[in-house]
């Protein structure tokens, strides 16, 4: 919607700060291929203290003969930090246990999450029981051989007690490999250093690491993720990295002095023809929708798991630090009146639409409405072919989003929407200069009193006007798929439409 655009900045370049703070944190792990280090590596005495750090890993099954084949299988990841809402570079927990797993031929998986405590104790639980188990196993295969009488009863006993050896010390570290995730090292080195361009000679923070680089192979690696999985979580960084950085402006301008690289049978290019044919693919799905509201608030506090709680219940807190972290980073609205102002209206907002069964009861689907730079509207379908379109999130000209302030919001029937393009500014001009415009309209701004959700109430409540159902703009835009399904709530038995042929949803 272009009347509420702003001029969003791009990364033509990529330090160590935007390449780990590109996204928020969240339960991701991205891996860093030993094979690739040299890609994003550029200095000796840092690659060193890479290989330190995974030598002191692999100590712990020294005198095992099944080291090597593990030591094959540790490489360093990108992980969430939670304390900085970044990421860090490091030493999975998930990746080692892991790589214990593919050595021990099992097919189990790690999955600590690193900010539930629950999860972390429950996990560590389930590794151990699954290496307990693993070690009975052999010890009763051992007792089934019987008498070792000849070289191959004895090369198989040897061979199940060099298995049951490094069990047992997988067994015996665990508590250890799980600390490495506080282990941050290889994220807090720092160094100075100079590089050469065009004839002149710039001093440079953290020279050890080429963050263009690094982003880039983070951003493809995340995306191929996402591609196997359809975790969405895994979708932000390549999209964010894709909108800031790859995706040509106006003038054909991108980031540059990217390196290529080949990865397996890909080519990644300096020109970023391989990562953005393969991301703009991935965003040619109509179902993305969703994943973008997720994408904009871009932080702990995000508009999915506000429209949509249930998992997570949030609370004083969760908002508190949302604002404190904004007021700290947006340019704009520092007066403290407003951002309380606009806290109250995102905690109006959220009381509204995701608690008030009289109108959240009446909603059949939401979708998300935005353009490339600005936070965008969300829209509610309701079970009378009426769209209610809201405003949650300003975003700034430095990135960074907060509650909006004041939003207006407009409710209409979807094929009046459909036929004003979806623009807000054809919505409010429609509504100011037709006939019909406040008759068919309804136009109100959040305030102290609150009275838009009387208005919107009224709206969930009228009988269908439009040519257009809700089932047909919503398979049109968004698509059947289960992602839609998912968010379809109980509705009430509808009012007789006076458009008695027209197609229900």
């Amino acid at each position: 919607m272009g009347n509420w655009s702003f001029n969003k900045p791009r990364y033509h370049d990529m330090n160590k700060d935007r390449t780990l703070k590109l996204i928020s944190a969240c339960d991701i792990e991205i891996p860093l291929l030993e094979s690739d280090y040299n890609y994003f590596i550029k200095d000796a005495s840092y690659l060193g203290y890479v290989n330190d750090s995974k030598n002191r890993i692999c100590k712990i099954f020294e005198d095992s003969d099944l080291k090597e084949k593990f030591k094959r299988k540790v490489h360093l990841s990108i992980l969430p930090d939670y304390e900085t809402n970044g990421f860090f570079i490091g030493y999975s927990p998930n990746a080692i246990f892991n790589a214990i797993f593919e050595v021990l031929d099992i097919n189990e998986k790690s999955n600590i999450i690193f900010n539930d405590k629950d999860n972390i104790k429950f996990e560590l639980n389930r590794i151990r029981n699954i290496l307990i188990g693993q070690y009975n196993k052999y010890k009763a295969k051992i007792d089934n051989i019987g008498p070792i009488d000849n070289d191959y009863t004895y090369k198989l006993c040897e061979k199940y007690k060099t298995i049951m050896s490094f069990i047992w010390r997988a067994h015996y570290y665990t508590d250890y490999i799980a600390s490495l995730y506080n282990k941050k090292s290889l994220t807090t080195y720092s160094s100075k250093g100079f590089i050469t361009r065009k004839g002149c000679t710039y001093e440079v923070e953290n020279p050890h690491i080429s963050w263009r680089n690094l982003a880039q192979y983070i951003a493809y690696y995340s995306l191929q993720i996402y591609k196997k999985t359809g975790e969405y979580l895994y979708l932000e960084y390549p999209y964010k990295f894709y909108e800031r950085c790859t995706k040509p402006d106006e003038n054909g301008k991108q980031m540059e002095y990217v390196s290529s690289l080949l990865v397996e049978d890909k080519y990644l290019d300096p020109e970023f023809k391989t990562f953005n044919s393969e991301i703009e693919e991935v965003l040619k799905n109509p179902y993305r929708l969703d994943f973008l509201l997720h994408y904009k608030d871009n932080n702990r506090l995000t508009v999915l798991e506000t429209l949509n709680p249930g998992s997570m219940k949030l609370d004083d807190e969760d908002f508190g630090t949302f604002m404190e972290y904004k007021s700290k980073t947006s340019k704009k609205h520092k007066k403290e009146k407003d951002n309380n102002t606009a806290l109250s209206q995102l905690f109006s907002k959220i009381r509204f639409y995701s608690y008030n069964p009289e109108f959240s009861e009446h909603i059949v689907c939401r979708i998300y409405e935005q353009d490339d730079s600005d936070a965008g509207y969300v829209g509610f379908i309701l079970d009378n072919d009426y769209i209610v379109l809201d405003k949650f999130f300003d975003e700034f000209k430095d990135g960074t989003c907060r509650p909006t302030l004041n939003a207006a919001v407009y409710a209409l029937p979807l094929d009046l929407y459909q036929a004003l393009d979806r623009d807000a500014g054809k919505i409010l001009q429609y509504r100011l200069t037709e006939e019909k415009g406040k008759e068919l309209i309804t136009h109100k701004h959040h305030t102290k009193s609150e009275n838009y959700t009387k208005a919107l109430l009224e709206v969930a409540n009228k009988d269908s006007v439009s040519t257009l159902s809700a089932s047909e703009f919503i398979i049109n835009n968004t698509g059947k798929t289960s992602k839609f399904q998912s968010y379809k709530v109980k509705r009430k038995k509808k009012k007789k439409s006076n458009n008695d042929n027209k197609n229900k949803d």
